[in-house]
């Protein structure tokens, strides 16, 4: 996670999200050369209904789904791909996400900790936008012994433009 330096980790039984405007964004890193996951795809087919419980690596997507919901940045790298998405909402839904967090934090560390629930079905997936971001650095391989400098300078370039730190207009969970 990539957290604000005032961020404090307050106790999470007891449900508590007040920092959740001094975390910035994550990085998922997935096995060198790995598939990444066609994320605005799938959101797409959950913004539409279309998600069934035997469809492939369905929790793998969900949880990654639920990472760019609720960190709002994510940078998603196999070691090649590199994909920057970002989420924005509408209306009231940030103060919705914040409440299924923490009911999420409350049952996993209350002692009848049942198995999670669809958290997928109390958030309005309409009132979230999700950005992806492509960065190309020509690679096709990695050794980093024959990566140059211009192919390190696209992904510098495109990291530098991420505004990490929430702009005024950004929902606070205060």
């Amino acid at each position: 996670m990539i957290l604000d330096s005032e961020f404090k980790n307050q106790d999470n039984a007891q449900g508590n999200i007040e920092n959740a405007d001094k975390i910035y964004g994550a990085v998922e890193v997935k096995a060198l050369g790995s598939k990444l996951y066609d994320v605005e795809k799938f959101f797409e087919s959950v913004q539409k209904g279309e998600i069934h419980p035997d469809m492939k690596n369905l929790d793998d997507q969900m949880r990654l789904l639920g990472e760019c919901i609720w960190n709002k940045k994510l940078i998603y790298t196999n070691g090649i791909q590199w994909q920057i998405i970002e989420c924005s909402y509408k209306n009231d839904e940030w103060k919705n996400i914040c409440e299924v967090v923490k009911e999420r934090i409350s049952r996993l560390f209350s002692k009848n900790n049942k198995s999670q629930e669809d958290w997928q079905k109390k958030i309005n997936f309409e009132n979230i936008l999700i950005e992806v971001s492509q960065v190309d650095m020509g690679v096709t391989k990695v050794k980093l012994e024959n990566m140059n400098e211009s192919q390190w300078d696209v992904l510098t370039k495109a990291l530098n433009k991420i505004t990490w730190k929430p702009t005024p207009a950004e929902p606070s969970t205060k």
